[in-house]
């Protein structure tokens, strides 16, 4: 689990996509976001990963574009990729 910062309040978390997959609910613009796993999917910004995350302080968890996640790279470093999708 990696800790970082929602980068934009425009974007929603969302239900995993084996739920309904309308918006949730919106982290705060540079919200603490836990981030759990990340896996591959429909690109966004030109970053193609998507990421499980919990915002501080919530007991839910939802899955949002990494585009939105303050990181170097499109991959953060030290998450793991689909095999480590458990919560």
């Amino acid at each position: 689990m990696t800790i970082s910062r929602a980068t934009s309040a425009s974007v929603q978390r969302r239900k995993p996509p084996w739920e309904r997959a309308e918006g949730v609910t919106r982290p705060v613009s540079w919200d603490e976001v836990l981030v759990y796993c990340q896996i591959p999917g429909q690109s966004v910004g030109g970053n193609p990963y998507w990421v499980m995350v919990q915002p501080r302080g919530w007991d839910k968890y939802g899955i949002m574009s990494s585009y939105y996640i303050e990181n170097n790279t499109n991959w953060i470093d030290g998450v793991p990729g689909k095999n480590g999708c458990v919560i």
